[in-house]
């Protein structure tokens, strides 16, 4: 398990926005997966997800939201971590 700093864009009708946090995720299953957009956007998020038709956006089947990753990256370094959190990045 790794943990990424993970940047979720999200858009809710007439708005978008992003949400960043840390998140620890199998990179195995990740790379493993058919779709590893999906794999991730599911472990973040904690519900399941539909492919859209448009791109790498995926639509949620817990509301109307229409979610995609921005950016996902590893935390190489424990302390990085910490110094995330420090800034609010939980």
């Amino acid at each position: 398990m790794k943990r990424y700093v993970a940047i979720i864009q999200i858009r809710d009708g007439d708005y978008e926005y992003y949400s960043t946090s840390q998140h620890q995720i199998d990179e195995e299953e990740m790379n493993n997966s058919e779709d590893w957009e999906l794999y991730a956007l599911k472990d973040i998020l904690g519900h399941d997800l539909t492919s859209a038709d448009w791109g790498s956006w995926y639509e949620s089947e817990m509301d109307y939201r229409m979610y995609c990753i921005y950016s996902l990256k590893e935390i190489a370094e424990p302390e990085h971590a910490e110094l995330l959190r420090s800034y609010g990045i939980y």
